[in-house]
């Protein structure tokens, strides 16, 4: 038996899968909140290099993370990780002791903490 109109809303709530906008704030908060780390995803923009730039960073950043939300998109080039393989024990000469290790964007990172 199917449902026909809203579930559990009223006039006054927005629908849950909307995203709600965020602020300089939050977002600055949430890169301060990062670990430093050096490795960076396929941007080649790392933790430490954010934290180190987040006064200048944050103004564009939350623009791009309202504009995903309000869009219902995700940038495609945020997308992208580096992928490298890690050995998980020896012998390295075989590639079955090897794992994948996936580098992300830290600025995919942020996004997903708002």
């Amino acid at each position: 038996h199917a449902h026909k109109g809203p579930l559990n809303q009223t006039g006054d709530e927005p629908p849950e899968h909307i995203l709600q906008p965020t602020n300089y704030q939050e977002v600055e908060n949430i890169i301060s909140c990062l670990k430093s780390k050096p490795s960076a995803g396929a941007d080649e923009i790392s933790s430490i290099i954010l934290k180190n730039c987040k006064e200048e960073l944050t103004p564009p950043l939350t623009y791009i993370i309202n504009k995903s939300f309000s869009q219902g998109t995700f940038p495609q080039t945020l997308k992208l990780a580096k992928v490298y393989p890690k050995l998980k024990k020896e012998p390295s000469d075989q590639i079955s002791k090897y794992r994948p290790i996936s580098l992300l964007s830290t600025i995919s990172k942020v996004i997903e903490k708002v």
